[in-house]
């Protein structure tokens, strides 16, 4: 098994310990302007399998790749309600085995250097004509609720950013917050990127509109209601323009100081124009989060989570799926299924179960389990003919967070998919990554 990538991070790693005493060191400021940045570098060893786990691609030898994404940023404010945020990014990677191209060639990786974005370009106003109302235009981050829904604006671009282009209402008064948006973000990106290598993003060229509004009645209820319209030329995943509507609500809370609760359930409704057929999809996402009492060793923490996507049942004329709208991404943290589906969230149940220890103030550590299954497998069939199962299988999982200083972040994460009888590959599959962070 090669490691090199794993060995380089290692010394990166060794190599930031020597900069910890610089690191309390703060970027120079003036009243009206502040700059700085970060390096974030990841070691990742994968299994071959994970990328096809049904067998269209052969099992073969690990996977194992080392990113770094660098990025600079600066704020200025022109007045006290009036701010223009910037933000450069730059991602690059070296693998060292592709089952597409085992000579790292340009095509499949990220060489350095790679071409460099605008991350973040974008003007806050706030205060609006004295109003409680926040304005926010350009390019921007936007995480709603619990991300299920909307919080990755460019799932194709392996972790260097999330934005979305377009503008934000934001109006906030007693106990409501209200947000009006409209995104419109091409599937490349063609505004101001410096060395353009025209870098796929997103499925193909994307319109979101919406409204989301969260009502607090007090610490242990409070609500969210949104709809939404996605207007997608989807040429990757589904091959057809969808167009969705999307509504829903989440009630979440904290009734008890050791108890944290959010249920959340979506529909959907559009069609896909070029092949005249109907959509009809669901969402479900339920969360406990439970804090053991008194002043216990460790800290310790559960939580237990349900999530349920509906699946495109194949036999019949209406497309069922779930569609992820704006949520390809590893919403549990581990990679090995977003790897496998490419952040297509759909025709899942999964039971979730984490336990968390706090065994320093500095170190945390969260193991999990997941029970994953299909929610359909009607017009499915594994590659050799046979009939699929509805058991995709259990996914295991560990993590350790280590946070030396205020401004470096050391992760070691790790999990293992042991495959049911949804997929024709029964081999295990495995996903190791080291990671260090640190903000200047």
């Amino acid at each position: 098994m090669k490691t090199q990538p794993i060995a380089i991070a290692t010394l990166m790693v060794l190599f930031l310990t020597s900069l910890t005493g610089r690191a309390e060191l703060k970027p120079g400021e003036t009243e009206s302007f502040r700059w700085g940045g970060d390096l974030r570098i990841r070691a990742t060893q994968i299994h071959r399998n994970t990328f096809s786990p049904d067998g269209v691609i052969p099992a073969g030898s690990d996977v194992q790749w080392l990113r770094f994404r660098e990025r600079l940023w600066l704020s200025y404010d022109f007045s006290q309600d009036l701010r223009f945020d910037l933000r450069l990014a730059h991602r690059w990677h070296y693998v060292n085995s592709h089952f597409l191209d085992p000579k790292n060639q340009d095509t499949v990786t990220w060489k350095f250097p790679d071409e460099v974005i605008f991350d973040q370009l974008k003007l806050t106003w706030e205060q609006v004509a004295d109003l409680p109302l926040t304005l926010t235009l350009g390019r921007q981050d936007v995480i709603l609720g619990n991300g299920m829904i909307v919080l990755e604006g460019t799932a194709y671009d392996q972790g260097r950013g999330i934005y979305f282009d377009g503008v934000r209402a934001t109006w906030m008064e007693g106990d409501d917050k209200l947000d009006l948006f409209g995104f419109y973000s091409r599937q490349t990106d063609d505004f101001w990127v410096i060395n353009d290598r025209n870098r796929i993003l997103r499925r193909g060229d994307t319109l979101l509109a919406g409204i989301y509004w969260t009502h607090s009645f007090d610490q242990s209820f409070n609500t969210d209601l949104y709809y939404m319209f996605n207007d997608i030329q989807d040429d990757l995943v589904i091959g057809d323009d969808v167009r969705l509507h999307i509504f829903g609500g989440r009630l979440f809370g904290q009734p008890h100081d050791l108890l944290d609760y959010s249920a959340e359930l979506a529909g959907q409704r559009g069609s896909l124009r070029q092949s005249d057929r109907d959509m009809r999809g669901y969402m479900a996402d339920l969360r406990l989060d439970y804090r053991l009492p008194g002043e216990l060793p460790l800290q310790p923490r559960m939580k237990a989570q349900y999530t349920f996507m509906r699946g495109d049942d194949r036999e019949r004329a209406t497309y069922t799926g779930w569609h992820p709208v704006a949520a390809e991404y590893p919403i549990w943290r581990e990679e090995l299924m977003p790897i496998a589906t490419r952040g297509n969230w759909t025709n899942l149940n999964q039971y979730r179960v984490e336990g968390i220890l706090q065994l320093h103030d500095q170190v945390t550590l969260t193991g999990a389990w997941a029970y994953l299954r299909a929610d359909t497998t009607a017009g499915y069939t594994d590659p050799f003919g046979g009939q699929r199962g509805r058991t995709m299988g259990q996914l295991y999982s560990g993590f350790v967070d280590f946070t030396p200083a205020a401004n470096w972040a050391i992760r070691l994460e790790a999990a293992a998919l042991r495959p049911g009888d949804y997929y024709a590959d029964d081999t295990t599959a495995h996903w190791l990554r080291l990671e260090t962070y640190f903000r200047f």
